[in-house]
């Protein structure tokens, strides 16, 4: 009984031996890639307020301006000028009040529109970009989830 366990081991290592060896020893492919329109891209410092940015995500870029999801301050929404590397405004303001936002994801919905999906406030606004930048910032379109068939 021993004889023929350590037969079937001995076996079970050949096999597994030649079938790795087999494996290494395959022809490579060439997985060179050609990509006809590359950009080169360059960062550069932005200069912001000590401790303005404090857990920024969800990054989105409108022309010469870029937007992040910031909750600090009782806002939302971080605006910074790329052109002038400034950060010149807070926006969207959070809680549980008309027009507000608990908290939630900002996407950019399109060049003119983000659109805040608000979990805790079951919720989703449209907001546009120019009436976050000049005021009032009201949301164009609000969509309760309760209100869905």
């Amino acid at each position: 009984m021993k004889l023929n366990m350590k037969i079937t081991e001995g076996l079970f290592l050949i096999i597994t031996l030649l079938i790795g060896t087999i494996g290494c020893t395959s022809k490579k492919d060439d997985l060179s890639l050609n990509f006809p329109n590359v950009q080169k891209i360059s960062f550069q410092k932005v200069e912001v307020p000590e401790n303005s940015l404090l857990n920024p995500y969800d990054f989105m870029l409108f022309d010469s301006l870029a937007m992040l999801r910031d909750k600090s301050d009782g806002k939302l929404l971080s605006i910074i000028d790329l052109n002038k590397n400034k950060l010149i405004k807070r926006s969207l303001s959070t809680g549980r009040g008309p027009n507000e936002i608990v908290g939630g994801y900002l996407f950019k919905l399109n060049e003119t529109q983000i659109q805040a999906v608000d979990v805790g406030g079951k919720k989703t606004q449209l907001y546009s970009i120019d009436s976050i930048l000049n005021g009032p910032e009201l949301p164009v379109k609000t969509i309760y989830y309760d209100e869905l068939p």
